[in-house]
Parts: C-alpha cells; sequence; structure tokens
C-alpha cells in the first residue's frame, strides 16, 4: 500500500471475469490515469485481452499456488496497487 506522497501508476485488477473486477477494470480504463494489469483464472475471461491491459492468467484463489503467483505477479508488474 503506498502513502499520500507515492504516486499510484500501475495498478492490478484480480478476477476480472466477474462483475465486480470487469466494472473496477472499466472504471480505471476510462479514468486513462493508470497503467493496467489484469488476471483471472479463466484464460478464456475477454477481460483479459483488452487494448491496453495486460492480462495475466492465476490460478484460482483457493489454490495453494495463488498467493506466490500473484505475488511473483506483483513483483514482476511493478504493481502500486491491488484490487481484489
Amino acid at each position: 500500500m503506498t502513502n499520500n506522497s507515492e504516486t499510484i501508476n500501475t495498478v492490478l485488477v484480480t478476477a476480472v471475469g466477474a462483475p465486480p473486477g470487469l466494472n473496477a477494470l472499466r472504471a480505471l480504463q476510462e479514468s486513462g490515469r493508470y497503467h493496467l494489469v489484469a488476471s483471472d483464472a479463466d484464460r478464456m475471461s475477454p477481460s483479459l485481452y483488452t487494448a491496453g491491459v495486460r492480462g495475466h492468467v492465476l490460478p484460482k484463489a483457493n489454490h495453494p499456488d495463488y498467493i506466490p503467483a500473484l505475488m511473483r505477479l506483483i513483483k514482476a508488474e511493478k504493481i502500486d496497487l491491488v484490487i481484489p
């Protein structure tokens, strides 16, 4: 998490295959203020392939590999904020 003196540049929205994640992704994309990264467990989720969004497939949240995969993604993409 960032404090008020830091700038949020890159945002990860998880579960973009479900309406809440998709709506958050769309709202952030419309703002045009952030570099967006999206993740979902379903590689067929259309939101992963949205123009201007870097999409990643992660294990389901209840899978033991989810947290390690999420942490690797956060580090690799230099995520400033995660919207679960």
